[in-house]
């Protein structure tokens, strides 16, 4: 089971080459990883294990050109802390409010001390100023009714239309109908297929900061696009 990021990267370095194995008339051809979201911090560690791999010899040798990232995670304890920073500079928070944050929470805004009062207070009034704003695209509204776990008939429950997550609703509908199952080959006896199921597999997250894979990929002249959508 992957069960470990860094697990992953070297199990996925090992069915790219197996796959390479079994269709050789792609070898030759330029391969670029892709990857978004939390990915950000796996993609950058595969695409050095297989130039590692390559340095090493081990066959196949697969043609890396580079990869590319959208929205990607790149370090754990680095993103949360510049959002208040952007939203002011997006307009969502007064420049009162940020100047008071950065005053009295000292430029830490998460996992802060709750005997800090004025710095707890200022996030709750900055968490207010951005209830309403769908945080991974900020020119969205906040649809805050559940997209998992829900019955088509029970439309109380259901995001509308025009909500952006709708379509994490509708998928759960399409992931799970036994047509589609039996199209996509999923063996009989398999659960519901759930979107960012992190609350019932167990998993470990052990990479915090993806920026030395960044750097060592780089200096392997090795092509990286990047591509970050409007969020807090």
């Amino acid at each position: 089971m992957c069960n470990i990021d860094t697990k992953q990267i070297h199990q996925i370095d090992q069915f790219l080459r197996s796959w390479f194995v079994d269709h050789p008339e792609f070898i030759s051809n330029s391969f670029y990883v892709g990857g978004d979201s939390y990915s950000g911090k796996i993609v950058p560690g595969v695409v050095q294990q297989i130039s590692l791999g390559n340095e090493k010899g081990l066959a196949p040798l697969i043609n890396i050109q580079g990869y590319v990232l959208g929205n990607p995670a790149v370090r754990t304890n680095l993103e949360p802390n510049h959002r208040v920073s952007f939203a002011h500079r997006m307009g969502l928070i007064s420049d009162e409010l940020h100047e008071s944050l950065e005053r009295n929470c000292g430029g830490k805004f998460f996992n802060v001390d709750p005997s800090n009062a004025k710095c707890s207070n200022g996030l709750l009034a900055y968490h207010r100023c951005i209830s309403e704003i769908y945080i991974e695209q900020i020119l969205l509204p906040n649809c805050k009714k559940r997209t998992q776990g829900v019955s088509r008939n029970d439309s109380s429950s259901l995001p509308p239309p025009s909500c952006f997550t709708y379509r994490y609703f509708l998928s759960a509908f399409w992931a799970n109908d036994e047509n589609v199952r039996r199209a996509l080959g999923v063996k009989k006896g398999f659960g519901k297929w759930s979107r960012c199921n992190t609350q019932n597999i167990p998993y470990t997250y052990d990479i915090h900061n993806a920026i030395p894979y960044h750097v060592n990929n780089s200096l392997k002249y090795l092509q990286i696009l990047g591509t970050v959508v409007i969020m807090i």
